[in-house]
């Protein structure tokens, strides 16, 4: 998916000549590793705040503090295994509703991640895998059906989840990383931010 090049770099070979001292050696230092870019890592999530828009509706999403998520340079990987739930709060045509979605288990992607303070992640949903689980209920002004689903599945058949937006542009200081995400799904504006602290 992601073409990883490896530029091998090639030491020229060092002319024998005069030398001023006999028996001197010059000893090349070595080479130190660049700095790891700082996207990269171990993360939790502290903050999740979204808005969902529409012609008739405004939403709002809260909460899923907890949520860990690993970020190398071909992939994400999510853990919901200690997370909070998702709480939603909605209008619809003068109706006020409120929801709340909970997640289970491991959700992976091979993605591309481009930048190192600042820069974009793009995950590849038709990579989706891991057993994670989504769970849903409507609570007010009703009492709905608990819904249940697999979010690989989502994924794959073109959908995506709040908590794990396909793409998304970040800023990375120290040990916060800030991810921001927009995108339009059945007529409906979505935006998200989400905030993680460095784990490692």
């Amino acid at each position: 998916m992601v073409a990883v090049v490896r530029l091998r770099a090639v030491l020229p070979g060092v002319v024998a000549g005069a030398c001023a001292v006999a028996g001197a050696v010059a000893v090349a230092a070595p080479a130190q590793a660049a700095p790891r870019a700082c996207v990269l890592g171990t993360w939790k999530q502290t903050a999740h705040v979204g808005t969902v828009i529409a012609d008739d509706s405004r939403t709002e999403l809260r909460g899923a503090h907890g949520v860990r998520l690993k970020v190398t340079r071909t992939g994400v990987a999510y853990d919901f295994t200690k997370s909070t739930k998702e709480t939603t709060t909605g209008v619809v045509e003068g109706i006020h509703w409120n929801a709340w979605t909970k997640y289970t288990g491991k959700l992976s992607f091979d993605a591309t991640v481009k930048g190192a303070k600042s820069g974009t992640i793009r995950v590849k949903p038709r990579t989706a895998a891991g057993g994670a689980r989504g769970t849903h209920k409507v609570t007010r002004p009703n009492v709905g059906t608990q819904r249940n689903w697999k979010l690989r599945t989502t994924y794959r058949a073109g959908g995506q989840e709040s908590v794990a937006p396909a793409r998304s542009s970040f800023s990375c200081s120290g040990g916060k990383l800030v991810l921001k995400s927009g995108f339009a799904f059945d007529g409906r504006k979505i935006t998200i931010e989400r905030v993680f602290t460095r784990i490692r």
